[in-house]
């Protein structure tokens, strides 16, 4: 159970989070993991990109926002950072090549997926199997 909160801490099994606390770190973490992969260089666990004070500021004004679908403001920051705005998502698009695949293996929805499996087996690997020591 899911719940918005001040800080992450555990109430009788109901697991309250805060986005921005939580959030931070994990993105910065992510950003410099990528230019790690981007410049070939060792990731190192306890390293994390160092965001401008207008990034940061930004960012955390986006996750204060109390609405289900973010979305216009994160491509609103993006296209500020000067980036391309990125194209509208469509489920049905992105089925609708994978049905006409002829190869559906290399498909974006099969890539997904295979990332997503991955990415929970990791979870479970790494941090659940922790947990539960």
């Amino acid at each position: 159970m899911w719940k918005s909160g001040d800080d992450t801490k555990s109430t009788q099994g109901a697991v309250l989070k805060s986005n921005p606390i939580v959030f931070m770190p994990a993105y910065t973490q992510m950003v410099y993991a990528l230019r790690c992969i981007k410049e070939n260089e060792p990731f190192q666990v306890d390293e994390y990109y160092e965001l401008e004070d207008g990034d940061r500021i930004a960012i955390r004004n986006i996750l204060k926002i109390r609405k289900l679908d973010t979305s216009m403001e994160w491509k609103d920051y993006i296209k500020n950072k000067g980036y391309d705005e990125p194209a509208a998502f469509s489920a049905q698009a992105v089925f609708t090549v994978y049905q006409n695949a002829v190869d559906k293996t290399n498909t974006d929805l099969v890539r997904f997926l295979k990332a997503a499996s991955g990415h929970v087996q990791t979870v479970e690997r790494n941090v659940l199997s922790k947990c539960l020591e």
